[in-house]
């Protein structure tokens, strides 16, 4: 199953995430001559007032590591420690590498969650030029290179101390967060480095099965879906809305029609009932997303 995160955008004080995943096969059943599809899919679009989309750092005391240690003082573990203060020497608040060519640091999350943007703080005693050009990735990939950039490049020169947030544009799920310099040969010093998940609602059941027989009629009810934001128990009506997200096939589309208040699923086309289908409706929030 691909899981895929559509899209995250502010809108005038509200922000809007919808996750979408969907997985189709078909085949011919010889001793029927009977064409069977299963279609997978997760149909959830959720807006809500911005004020009440909670994000959270969820890199704090998280395993790190990083390409080489200047010193055994500036660990890769500064940069998750909570500490906030950009002081590496006498403080030891930081992280150093030594002089390398595009040297990196990276955290484990330790679970599947879904970024929305990271937040970098630069050394702050001295030498904050050191993090020009440097790029974040975050994907599912222990190998940094494998995953997704999020945002771009950051190319300026930073001052001492500065902290830089980095937004990913559309979030990104993912299981490891990399900050590495680009196309430069330096030191790589970070003081803090913060990952925040975006919250996203939950569907009242992981998985709707329903099986649609011959000659179903155009506008049977097949799901009842209901969701909940899992942070404030908002639940449709209080601001979520349910959709089909992009990537949901075309045929689909062509065959359910979903209520965006109610979130109830229903017959579209007429010619589904001319085969005999089980589907399954997957469901997805940030606890069982790769499951």
């Amino acid at each position: 199953m691909r899981n895929v995160v559509e899209s995250v955008c502010d809108m005038t004080g509200f922000k809007e995430w919808h996750l979408s995943s969907v997985e189709e096969c078909k085949s011919l059943r010889p001793s029927q001559q009977q064409l069977t599809t299963t279609t997978k899919l997760s149909i959830l679009k959720g807006v809500a007032p911005a004020d009440r989309i909670k994000e959270r750092n969820v890199a704090l005391n998280k395993k790190a590591s990083q390409s080489s240690l200047l010193r055994s003082e500036y660990p890769a573990e500064r940069a998750v420690d909570g500490n906030t203060g950009t002081i590496l020497y006498p403080r030891q608040e930081c992280t150093h590498t030594d002089l390398e060519y595009e040297p990196w640091w990276k955290v484990d999350l330790r679970d599947t969650y879904i970024i929305s943007h990271v937040r970098v703080i630069n050394r702050g005693d001295c030498c904050g030029e050191r993090l020009q050009n440097f790029s974040v990735r975050v994907g599912p990939h222990q190998d940094i290179s494998r995953n997704t950039q999020c945002g771009e490049t950051y190319t300026k020169t930073p001052a001492d101390g500065e902290t830089i947030d980095i937004y990913c544009g559309e979030p990104i799920v993912g299981h490891w967060v990399s900050v590495q310099l680009v196309g430069r040969e330096d030191y790589l010093s970070l003081c803090e480095v913060e990952v925040f998940e975006v919250s996203s609602p939950e569907f009242e059941k992981y998985r709707y099965d329903v099986h649609i027989g011959r000659n179903v009629a155009v506008g049977t009810l097949l799901v009842d879906l209901n969701a909940t934001n899992i942070d404030e128990g908002m639940r449709i009506g209080d601001g979520l809305a349910y959709s089909f997200g992009n990537n949901t096939s075309d045929s689909a589309l062509e065959l359910f029609s979903i209520d965006s208040v109610t979130g109830k699923l229903a017959v579209k086309s007429s010619w589904i009932g001319k085969l005999s289908r089980q589907y399954h409706y997957s469901t997805f929030s940030r606890l069982n997303i790769g499951k």
